[in-house]
């Protein structure tokens, strides 16, 4: 299976604008609040289940497990600091793919 690294999407001068707001307020990156923000849209269209997703707050707690058990691994470490960063705006309001560390 391969792996998607970037996906292009048109969308208005409007969107765009909010969008860079958003990254600014939050410091998360433009592309992540865009995904957040079209899995929330799929949800509410019923093309997505809420039961095939976890919660922020779900997320975080098996990241806090992967770092208890890979600690002495720097780049584990330092990845995991990076995902608990970039979802911390999140983590107890939004669902989020499954995807456990």
């Amino acid at each position: 299976m391969s792996k998607i690294m970037a996906l292009k999407v048109n969308i208005s001068a409007e969107e765009a604008e909010e969008l860079r707001k958003k990254s600014e307020t939050t410091s998360l990156p433009e592309d992540g609040i865009y995904l957040m923000n079209a899995i929330d849209e799929a949800v509410k269209r019923g093309t997505v289940n809420a039961d095939d997703m976890l919660s922020g707050q779900d997320l975080l707690i098996a990241i806090a497990e992967k770092l208890e058990n890979e600690s002495d691994n720097p780049e584990v470490v330092a990845s995991l600091i990076d995902k608990i960063r970039l979802m911390s705006d999140y983590a107890t309001t939004r669902l989020v793919p499954i995807e456990i560390p």
